[in-house]
């Protein structure tokens, strides 16, 4: 990966929660940058070394009052939702250097194609606008595809840059979302774990500390500037190999509780996981870009999990 030395000065929007937080501390530990973090404050992440603004990327007004005579390097947005958005930020902060977006593969077509590359057809942003939106995730996804066209557009007329990363099922300590504690819940408290009697297709998985790692190396990597990554790991993990691994992380082996998906819709338990779509990316442009290695699926599930063991176990010495 290339070093820069020169100190950058960077605007976080979000930032205190897992791959933010992530990538806020990996920035930090090295001294290098001038970072600022904009988000609501709900959860302050008061580090040494890191300026905090607390405002809803909404509040005109307030981004206005804050933003408008700062000039910053990098613009890294990990909380992008909704069209209209991106062009706020570019009319209130004086200068962008760059903008990195934290987008969805989910943009892509779906496809019988075995391995989504950067080049694969993406749904158009003109959906949004014509309101094809169906439900709550086809909402966020067709605003995904939006923001990715507003960003390129903002870019071109400001004369900035842009990078577009695009992170598949991102797992590591302090998840927020309910997807690899759904299991550890199970799995700590020796319980059989929920198994999809008809999932038979294969995701990608990314390790949180691994997104961090990127994003930080694409600060100084010129030759990322307007380009789109996958962000996937390089193995293509079934329900059945996911199994293997939590059972290799606890030591022990595991016992399942097998239904059909209707079956455990039934029973109300909302599976993070349904494996009944092929998601599968490939990670070769980015990989080939950093000379990065991805860390192993075993070896990073097998780490949050030992994170999560260990907050449980201080819990319950707490409560007693």
């Amino acid at each position: 990966m290339t070093d820069r030395k020169q100190k950058l000065k960077i605007l976080i929007i979000g930032g205190s929660y897992f791959l933010g937080r992530a990538f806020v501390k990996r920035l930090l530990a090295t001294a290098e940058h001038e970072v600022t973090v904009l988000n609501r404050g709900s959860l302050p992440l008061r580090l040494p070394g890191l300026e905090e603004l607390v405002c809803s990327r909404n509040d005109v007004p307030k981004l206005q009052a804050l933003l408008s005579d700062r000039d910053f390097d990098f613009v890294v947005d990990f909380c992008a939702y909704h069209p209209g958005e991106i062009q706020t930020l570019f009319r209130e902060i004086r200068s962008i250097g760059s903008y990195v977006l934290l987008s969805t593969p989910s943009v892509y077509r779906i496809s019988d194609t075995l391995l989504v590359d950067e080049s694969h057809p993406t749904l158009s942003p003109e959906l949004w606008t014509r309101g094809e939106a169906k439900d709550p995730f086809v909402s966020y996804v067709l605003a995904k595809a939006a923001l990715e066209q507003e960003l390129v557009d903002q870019c071109k007329f400001a004369g900035s840059s842009y990078t577009i990363f695009r992170p598949t099922f991102i797992y590591g300590p302090l998840n927020y979302a309910k997807r690899e504690t759904f299991y550890f819940d199970y799995l700590y408290k020796d319980k059989p774990l929920p198994y999809i009697l008809d999932a038979d297709q294969a995701l990608s998985f990314v390790f949180v500390n691994d997104v961090a790692k990127v994003l930080e190396a694409a600060l100084a990597q010129e030759s990322m500037r307007n380009e789109i990554y996958n962000l996937a790991g390089s193995e293509e993990i079934t329900q059945n190999d996911l199994i293997e691994v939590l059972a290799y992380a606890k030591g022990a082996e595991v016992s399942l509780d097998k239904r059909t998906r209707a079956e455990w819709a039934d029973e109300g338990v909302e599976l993070p996981y349904l494996f009944s779509q092929r998601e599968v990316y490939d990670n070769r442009k980015v990989r080939q870009e950093l000379d990065f290695d991805f860390t192993p699926f075993a070896e990073g599930l097998s780490y949050t999990y030992r994170i999560y063991e260990s907050v449980q176990k201080a819990q319950e010495k707490t409560n007693g």
